[in-house]
């Protein structure tokens, strides 16, 4: 009977995502729909760039800059320090990051207070200078002098450049780069195959979409070029990703006997820790369903009506991404689009209202 509803939702999700092609709201998109042991659905639609004679067709192993889903990726990451007894999520950063952060300015800051967007350090400012190219330490000398306005651990506040000095500390912590840890610790136990780090990584791979932005007209043309600004965050978003290498990544926090990580530690990571209302905007939830949004430790967390959903969601020029688990379902879907517009969350949530209508039905 599971079968049976989750097939029903697929096809809803099929001709939905036939719908989006059609009215050429993203060039391509990538899903994958799975439990902590099945695959239900693994495909590819449309194509990696427009105007390409023959086109070249997203596959289930396309790379996409899947921008801000590189935060749960590296969150996982440094809780394998964690359990290791190489550092504590209460940890000060200036531990670490002497020359960055000090205990005297930043007090009671912690690693967990960067995992989560309430280092009460001000935002102003620092996405447009990610945008604008400034070098990265510039940015950082302005991290430095920048205000705090409000107690650590009190006020979301979404924050990229904290949040990507977690690869600073991972490499602290190991004396190696951030790529190589990832590569050893992440990719390839989990079997991530086509998964990379960095800006020249994602060029060298000849299966890659293209991002697309809105033209004059309304419609989609291929962007000038890709976005590469916030790879020097890459902990933040920087990491590229096929939506194959994401269903072991998400499998590993559905499985009920984890295998790099202990239980405990992922609850951790997936409990709520502050109100984040404004991390999903109201036009990726046309229904009005989703009630409550909160920031755990690299993830996002939803009420969708009674139901709880972990999930993270991306966007850089061009691209767009969601991943979101029903843990009680053991249900997860992954979708990774070519395009500016919000149909990646939307296609998701859509997902979520018909596969849960199919369970109260029955």
């Amino acid at each position: 009977m599971k079968g049976n509803k989750i097939q029903a939702a697929i096809k809803e999700l099929e001709e939905n995502v036939e719908s989006v092609l059609k009215k050429n709201e993203t060039p391509g998109l990538a899903v994958a729909i799975f439990s902590h042991d099945k695959i239900h659905c693994l495909k590819g639609f449309g194509v990696k760039r427009l105007g390409r004679v023959p086109p070249e067709l997203i596959k289930p192993t396309t790379l996409f800059q899947a921008a801000s889903i590189s935060k749960p990726i590296c969150a996982t990451l440094l809780a394998l320090f964690v359990e290791e007894g190489l550092c504590s999520l209460n940890d000060h950063p200036a531990e670490f990051l002497p020359h960055i952060f000090s205990k005297e300015k930043h007090t009671g800051l912690t690693l967990a207070h960067m995992l989560n967007h309430t280092s009460g350090l001000s935002y102003n400012d620092f996405e447009e200078l990610i945008e604008l190219y400034i070098p990265r330490q510039e940015i950082l000398q302005k991290l430095q002098e920048a205000p705090s306005i409000a107690k650590s651990g009190e006020h979301y506040e979404y924050h990229n450049v904290v949040y990507g000095l977690i690869e600073d500390i991972i490499s602290v912590i190991t004396k190696q780069s951030f790529e190589s840890v990832l590569q050893d610790k992440i990719f390839k136990p989990l079997g991530m195959k086509h998964a990379s780090v960095g800006f020249p990584a994602l060029l060298e791979a000849s299966d890659r979409a293209y991002p697309h932005v809105e033209n004059e007209q309304g419609g989609l043309d291929p962007a000038a070029h890709y976005s590469h600004a916030y790879y020097i965050f890459s902990a933040a978003g920087g990491i590229n990703l096929s939506v194959s290498d994401l269903i072991p990544f998400a499998q590993l926090y559905m499985t009920q006997t984890p295998h790099l990580l202990s239980k405990k530690t992922l609850d951790v990571l997936q409990s709520p820790t502050i109100e984040a209302m404004s991390s999903l905007p109201c036009v990726e939830d046309p229904r009005g369903m989703v009630k409550k949004v909160w920031y755990g430790l690299g993830w996002m967390l939803m009420n969708y009506g009674t139901e709880h959903v972990v999930y993270h969601t991306g966007w850089l020029n061009g691209f767009r991404s969601f991943m979101g688990i029903l843990p009680a379902h053991d249900m997860a879907i992954v979708i990774l689009s070519n395009t500016n517009r919000k149909v990646s969350s939307r296609l998701a949530l859509d997902f979520f209202h018909h596969y849960l209508n199919e369970k109260d039905r029955t």
